[in-house]
């Protein structure tokens, strides 16, 4: 067994030092610097302390579980990993299919976390003035304003890049340096300084005692080979710094991107510079399990062999990537079988078209493709039955909600919905049939479960019909007309 042996004449040097440690942290401890009674996030055994904000309006709020299942386990192995890297003080890389799983997931990691972010939706049209600096006029002076890597490095915040695959090759190797070695150059002359070397230069307590040990050392040890300066210790102060254009990256500065694997999907793929700068990670889609079970409590009104089939046949058409026939998004399901348990008179292939709709956008051949998976998942043929809207009625108690009864093979259904206006009664031409009331019907109940989009040919009267259903549920409509080459 061996022992460290000090000499006699360092441990009264040795003994002071603590002492004055001991006392420094008293006095934090006294202006209440040092909070022992924070918040501490744990997801098995990692745990990590959550920092109150500085701006909270920067910070994701009420995301639990809004997109993701609460109670999965996928879900939160993946936060367990986001709270690790952030320990080690790493970025990360979420790989995974098309869809929000992966933003929803990075959204409900800072949510939990208490973290601020800046978000940055990466397109083609990206470049360097979207990303560092951007030249503005205003008052007829023109500067340069911070933009989301700048403020996200000096504040501490998450800066999320969503879409990095979208990229052109020379747009994100400007952030390799800020990756690497949290530096970076601005265009307005100031520099990011990685927060450690910025300490070390206004620290000026801890290079002082330094030099005072090393020189007693010195006289006692009767070391002659090293000689001290009274220059080096450096009477620099943050101000002064930042007055020579040096800036302090907060050791706080994450960043997050976001992606999908090339060439498995339409993109570029990113440099190997840039990629070695991140820990990556594989978000896959839930499992076939999971999504029945949450399929089944959503829809409690429908039968569970109806559910499977859906299920089942949603997953047969992702896992066939080589047909060359889109994905159907995972994010609808939870949607759709809402809608499902208000209409249980709907079969699987009215759904299935409700969030898939392949004769409109779909050449002929890839048609029959999705033809021959309904046909071999779904025995419940589609009903021909029409439906239509029976009643609206303004919700007592509540601004902006009304309840909308509908009738479909003569079984009545009631859900609310929340609109902006009152309904009209006034004659507005539009001359009622079966098909277009069944039609409306649809088009209500899908707008009681959010956003939705109508697809049809040019002068099949879309927007006559969308003019009719806001007439008949009070709601105000503004139509933009987009084209090919329209900027923001």
């Amino acid at each position: 067994m061996s022992f460290l042996c000090i000499p006699v004449q360092w441990q009264s040097i040795i003994l002071a030092s603590y002492i004055a440690n001991v006392l420094h942290h008293r006095c934090m401890l006294q202006r209440g610097k040092l909070d022992t009674d924070r918040t501490v996030l744990k997801i098995g055994s990692v745990r990590l302390p959550v920092v109150e904000a500085v701006r909270p309006e920067l910070v994701p709020a009420r995301l639990s579980g809004a997109a993701v299942h609460p109670s999965s386990n996928e879900v939160l192995a993946h936060l367990k990993w986001l709270l690790q890297k952030e320990i080690l003080g790493q970025d990360v890389f979420l790989m995974g299919v098309p869809g929000s799983l992966r933003s929803d997931i990075v959204l409900q990691y800072l949510e939990l976390c208490n973290r601020e972010y800046e978000y940055l939706a990466v397109t083609r049209d990206t470049t360097e003035a979207d990303i560092k600096q951007r030249r503005e006029i205003r008052g007829g002076t023109a500067f340069y304003s911070d933009l989301c890597a700048v403020r996200a490095a000096l504040h501490g915040r998450v800066l999320v890049l969503d879409g990095v695959e979208k990229a052109e090759r020379n747009v994100l190797p400007i952030l390799n340096n800020l990756l690497e070695n949290r530096e970076m150059q601005l265009e307005d002359g100031r520099f990011l300084m990685r927060h450690e070397k910025f300490d070390k230069l206004t620290n000026v307590r801890f290079l002082c005692s330094i030099v005072h040990i090393m020189r007693l050392l010195q006289n006692r040890c009767r070391i002659s080979t090293v000689d001290f300066q009274s220059d080096s210790c450096l009477n620099y102060t943050a101000d002064q710094l930042r007055a020579m254009g040096i800036e302090r990256v907060s050791e706080r500065f994450r960043i997050i991107a976001l992606g999908l694997p090339v060439p498995r999907f339409v993109g570029n793929s990113l440099d190997p510079p840039l990629r070695s700068r991140f820990q990556c990670r594989t978000v896959p889609e839930p499992t076939f399990e999971s999504t029945r079970r949450l399929c089944s409590e959503l829809a409690t009104n429908v039968s569970s062999h109806s559910v499977n089939d859906l299920v089942s046949m949603i997953y047969a058409i992702n896992s066939q990537s080589e047909l060359g026939i889109s994905r159907v998004s995972m994010e609808l399901i939870p949607r759709v079988m809402r809608i499902w348990n208000t209409c249980p008179s709907y079969s699987p292939e009215d759904m299935f078209n409700l969030m898939y709709p392949c004769k409109s956008i779909f050449k002929e051949h890839q048609v029959k493709l999705v033809n021959d998976f309904i046909a071999k998942f779904i025995s419940e043929k589609t009903s021909s039955v029409p439906s239509c809207i029976r009643t609206v009625k303004t919700v007592e108690g509540t601004v902006g909600k009304v309840a909308i009864s509908i009738e479909k093979a003569q079984e009545h259904r009631t859900f609310t919905t929340d609109v902006t206006g009152s309904t009209s009664s006034e004659n507005r031409g539009f001359v009622p049939t079966p098909q277009y009331e069944t039609l409306l019907t649809n088009l209500a109940i899908a707008h009681s479960q959010g956003d939705f989009a109508l697809i049809g040919a040019k002068g099949a009267g879309k927007t006559k019909v969308i003019g009719e259903l806001a007439a008949r549920l009070g709601f105000t409509t503004e139509t933009i007309v987009l084209y090919q080459n329209q900027g923001y």
